[in-house]
């Protein structure tokens, strides 16, 4: 009876993350904003389910808070052993992928990422400006914009070009120069990122456990928090690397953190924002005209003979 109960239970919440892939195939029935989730080193769709099968795109997509938004969960290949992709690499193909999803049809992208999850995103969004401009923020939890001493312990043993981006060398020049970008280009510029960091250690095990051989901590604060908007404090999350991301309920902090960041960022209402193109009233002019001949700049006239509505 308890294998029926738990086959039922997987053939649900598998049927439900299905429905997660993409949105409307027509333009009209795409709701304003989506949410995508994109898992990290050694993730995949399934990253974001609790211990007690609650998944987190599943809550928020029924959760009436976020009623304006589409949710999409990204996968891009990261495996546990022999990987062969760098981040740069990585970044095309989840751009790719998210271009399949329909996600850039979208006004507005919100972005929830874990650890390498971040780095790709952040790199993604450097080599497409035109995507990036549709980008609100983003949430990281745990992502080491400062490397991971892990990833360089690993990477005396794994062959994986992404622990040779993730290790926290001093001269690790991926990283430098992913930040450096990031602050130098406008467009990503005034993207907020907001930082989310792993108040636990993590055992040893699978995922990234397997590279540790004592509990430790994979992402360090410093880490973790570095390049973060400075006026939204870092949110702590009492978990390890693996479950930072997997929310029990709606009340845990990783949800409720997530929950601030989108309140705080409203999704944009075209209708109320939307200027009606100027309309000019000829007999106005002529009037502002000639009250404004005696300046010496008349091109402030057409703008005063400018009506707009909004």
């Amino acid at each position: 009876m308890r294998c029926a109960v738990i086959a039922v239970w997987a053939l649900l919440l598998s049927c439900a993350a299905a429905g997660l892939g993409g949105v409307p195939a027509e333009a009209e029935n795409m709701k304003p904003r989506v949410i995508v989730f994109v898992h990290g080193l050694h993730g995949d769709r399934w990253s974001w389910s609790a211990a007690n099968g609650a998944y987190w795109p599943q809550m928020l997509q029924t959760d009436p808070h976020f009623q304006k938004s589409d949710v999409v969960v990204a996968e891009y290949p990261t495996p546990s052993m022999r990987g062969q992709y760098s981040t740069v690499q990585l970044a095309q193909i989840l751009w790719q992928g998210l271009a399949k999803q329909k996600v850039w049809q979208h006004r507005e992208v919100v972005i929830i990422a874990h650890s390498l999850g971040g780095l790709v995103t952040e790199e993604m969004l450097l080599r497409h400006p035109a995507e990036a401009a549709r980008v609100r923020f983003i949430v990281s939890y745990a992502t080491p914009h400062q490397g991971s001493f892990i990833a360089s312990m690993a990477k005396t043993y794994d062959s994986d070009p992404l622990l040779t981006d993730l290790r926290d060398s001093n001269d690790n020049s991926f990283l430098m120069d992913l930040e450096q970008k990031w602050r130098e280009t406008p467009i990503t510029a005034k993207i907020h990122r907001y930082c989310a960091y792993e108040a636990r250690d993590t055992a040893t095990g699978t995922g990234i456990g397997k590279y540790l051989h004592a509990q430790a901590r994979v992402v360090s604060y410093y880490s973790a928090t570095y390049g973060c908007d400075v006026d939204t404090a870092p949110q702590k999350i009492d978990a390890d690397h693996i479950s930072i991301i997997k929310p029990a309920n709606r009340s845990a902090d990783a949800y409720t953190f997530f929950a601030r960041m989108y309140r705080n960022n409203p999704v944009v209402d075209v209708v109320a924002t939307k200027r009606i193109p100027p309309t000019i009233c000829r007999c106005r002019w002529r009037w502002t005209l000639r009250s404004m001949s005696r300046f010496s700049q008349p091109r402030q006239s057409w703008w005063i003979g400018t009506r707009s509505r909004t």
